[in-house]
């Protein structure tokens, strides 16, 4: 019987999976870490104008590391196209 799959698509594969799966655990952490840093954010607030502050530049952090990973994104599909996948 022939395996129409090659040991080297096998591979292939693998390495792609083991590579989406790292990318979705490095997501949890920074989701994690914003998460954390939202409940100080939240607990902050009551500090008046100071936590309002902090709240601020929080949200600002995380649109800018948004955008990074909507950039990479970008990149890494513009470079899936050049190379035919």
């Amino acid at each position: 019987m022939h395996n129409s799959v090659t040991n080297s698509e096998l591979h292939d594969t693998r390495i792609a999976i083991e590579e989406e799966v790292d990318h979705v655990y490095e997501r949890l952490q920074a989701l994690e870490g914003d998460r954390e840093c939202l409940k100080h954010s939240m607990s902050s607030i009551n500090q008046g104008d100071k936590g309002m502050d902090l709240l601020h530049e929080s949200l600002q952090h995380l649109r800018d590391l948004r955008d990074v990973e909507l950039r990479i994104r970008n990149i890494n599909d513009h470079v899936d196209e050049a190379a035919g996948n």
